[in-house]
């Protein structure tokens, strides 16, 4: 069995099976090794990568800012949650700059709102997150189902309902789960439910302005 720092023996559940530990060197991540004798890799703690990368359509910014917020302030692990509108640089190429976060990222957070399925862009940056096996959670919200994903490539994939408070309990879990540490604090359920009604209600706003339907139409040509 693996050991800890002070020689103390660690095991924590990573995707729904028991691991042991091991802290290898001194890397400030972790390195887990189940008990088939296969490798799994936990969310590192290295300050330059992005821990979480956000992935959304434009009409969802006001959600995506504050999931943010919320796993920036409970999962220590991430460090840093990566959302374009607040850390695409300034004079930086947009495109560089994004495919630079994906590529760092050890998990990706993909939004789904109606606003959200027929855009390219967001298959373009799940499909990376698929292509290098991270974790992806796609997060559902203002009614979106998985009936909703019937011939879309997301049809296959487990989804997190964000419109009951079960559903954003669920996403905290999965976040411990990923990482492989819990949260800094227990989040108050029931401020969260009604700060995302609130960013909800700019999404939909939003998607009104945009002239987006519920199924995520538009008259006009967009990647975001």
């Amino acid at each position: 069995m693996g050991k800890g720092d002070g020689g103390v023996e660690q095991t924590l559940i990573v995707s729904g099976s028991q691991s042991t530990v091991f802290q290898i060197g001194t890397m400030n991540g972790s390195l887990s090794v189940d008990q088939l004798g296969q490798t799994n890799n936990i969310i590192p703690q290295l300050p330059d990568e992005t821990g979480c990368f956000v992935s959304l359509a434009t009409c969802d910014h006001a959600i995506a800012l504050l999931l943010k917020a919320l796993f920036e302030e409970y999962q220590p692990a991430l460090r840093k949650v990566w959302v374009a509108k607040a850390d695409l640089k300034p004079g930086k190429g947009w495109f560089a700059e994004t495919e630079a976060a994906i590529r760092s990222a050890r998990m990706l957070v993909l939004i789904m709102g109606p606003g959200a399925l027929t855009r390219p862009w967001l298959s373009f940056e799940s499909g990376s997150a698929w292509g290098r096996n991270i974790p992806l959670l796609i997060l559902n919200h203002s009614g979106m189902t998985v009936d909703d994903m019937r011939g879309t490539p997301y049809e296959n994939l487990q989804t997190i309902d964000m419109d009951s408070e079960d559903g954003i309990i669920r996403v905290f879990k999965e976040l411990e789960i990923v990482t492989g540490v819990a949260c800094a604090k227990t989040p108050n359920y029931q401020i969260i439910k009604e700060e995302m009604k609130k960013a909800k209600a700019e999404s939909r706003l939003t998607r009104e302005k945009l002239g987006l339907t519920d199924g995520g139409q538009r008259p006009e040509a967009d990647w975001h």
